[in-house]
């Protein structure tokens, strides 16, 4: 993950408050905690999962033709945008 330190502590937080993950300790490591799902995490990850590739309603709702124009608009953005893994050193 390549995120600023501050940016993760943030929003583990939340989710902690949330009570959607834990910090847990690493061996060998007095500094660093790694976080986990608590059971609560599990359940919102797999309802969130099994709805990941629905459309929203307001484009469920569209002609076959108005959606194929959007297709094709969404197509030509994509396509125009950098490769946001161009420049990582691999």
């Amino acid at each position: 993950m390549n995120s600023d330190p501050s940016t993760v502590t943030g929003v583990a937080d939340r989710l902690e408050a949330h009570r959607l993950i834990e910090r847990r300790p690493l061996a060998g490591e007095r500094r660093v905690r790694a976080l986990a799902l608590t059971e609560a995490g599990i359940e919102r990850r797999s309802r969130f999962l099994e709805h990941l590739g629905d459309a929203p309603t307001s484009v469920k709702g569209l002609d076959p033709e108005t959606l194929g124009v959007l297709t094709d608009g969404l197509e030509k953005i994509l396509a125009a945008e950098p490769d946001p893994d161009a420049d990582r050193v691999r």
